[in-house]
């Protein structure tokens, strides 16, 4: 998503930590039982493994790091509300990319801005129609969905009034994925249409996500933990930049994040490596300026881990100042 000639202009982050919380041999699915019916369950479970993964980052003993950093970067206060590290913290600075890889995992803002808030809206959607009843027969049907604390936040409350009334279609195989045991497509009026995926295979739970607001507004999250050894994974892609709605339009944004857990039985407790990628660029008339971003985050904690921040140019080393000027990664 970003240009091929990139500059890296920020030094690197190595946080070198001491291990903990080695996986539990224990393999067993006690506890909550999911079902590929019911996926905002499965949603909550990948984001709550978010969340540990976030803590991990933070919490894990040790405090080595390269260039006499504090660990202590690493917190909730280092970053705003929408996941980005706070101004003080800028993207000439060493400490910007390891910043904001935790700030992108651990913070929720409810909005593709953050790892969780990319799947927020759907997960409680997803709440809403368990609550109202589905049934997987592949017939459409109409449905009323009360938003209210049960599901929603006191936000998307305020945003989305007391009830909604959408158009489903559930199935069993997903029919529009039958790798996914179960499917719901739904049309959400003034929002768009959805579609929802999900799988529970023994100990691995799988989600996936489509969005289409029209007004070239599209996106697509896909999670999956399996709690016998703490694998997670998770990616999503944002496409905005051609839509010109200011604020909400005007930047495509590309997370990645694949990530060894620590865990106490299905419980993540922490992590002990990984992988991370983000991109983001953005460009007039839904944003002031044009920009791009590409942060990468890979490590564990024996021997630490790195980040690394790189710019997009327009080519010649200079700042872009149109979108044409952003060519394909090569």
């Amino acid at each position: 998503m970003l240009n091929r000639n990139l500059i890296i202009i920020s030094t690197t982050l190595l946080i070198a930590l001491t291990a903990c919380n080695k996986k539990s041999d224990d393999a067993t699915t006690t506890g909550t039982t999911y079902s590929a019916e019911k996926p905002s369950t499965i949603m909550s479970s990948i984001s709550s493994a978010i969340v540990a993964t976030g803590d991990g980052m933070s919490s894990a003993s040790g405090a080595s790091v390269q260039g006499g950093e504090v660990r202590n970067l690493l917190a909730e206060a280092n970053c705003d509300s929408h996941g980005q590290p706070i101004s003080s913290i800028n993207n000439s600075q060493g400490t910007y990319p390891g910043t904001l890889t935790y700030c992108k995992i651990k913070i929720n803002d409810g909005s593709p801005d953050t790892v969780q808030g990319g799947f927020a809206l759907v997960k409680n959607i997803s709440c809403a129609l368990e609550n109202a009843g589905i049934t997987f027969d592949g017939q459409a049907r109409s449905a009323s969905l009360t938003i209210d604390s049960a599901c929603f936040t006191a936000k998307q409350i305020t945003e989305m009034g007391g009830s909604m009334t959408v158009t489903i279609t559930a199935s069993k195989p997903a029919a529009f994925n039958t790798y996914f045991d179960a499917g719901i497509e739904l049309t959400v009026p003034s929002f768009g249409t959805f579609k929802i995926a999900s799988k529970v295979s023994g100990t691995k739970m799988e989600f996936a996500t489509f969005e289409d607001q029209g007004t070239d507004k599209k996106g697509a999250t896909y999670g999956s933990l399996d709690q016998a050894d703490g694998t997670l994974r998770y990616e999503a892609r944002m496409e905005r930049l051609n839509c010109s709605t200011s604020g909400s339009c005007g930047w495509n944004r590309h997370i990645k994040i694949y990530a060894d857990l620590a865990m106490s039985g299905t419980t993540p407790t922490g992590i002990e490596s990984i992988s991370f990628g983000y991109s983001n660029i953005q460009s007039t008339p839904g944003q002031s300026g044009f920009g791009g971003e590409l942060v990468t985050a890979k490590g564990d904690l024996n021997s630490g881990i790195k980040s690394r921040f790189w710019a997009a140019t327009n080519g010649s080393g200079g700042a872009p100042t149109a979108a044409s000027q952003y060519s394909t990664v090569g």
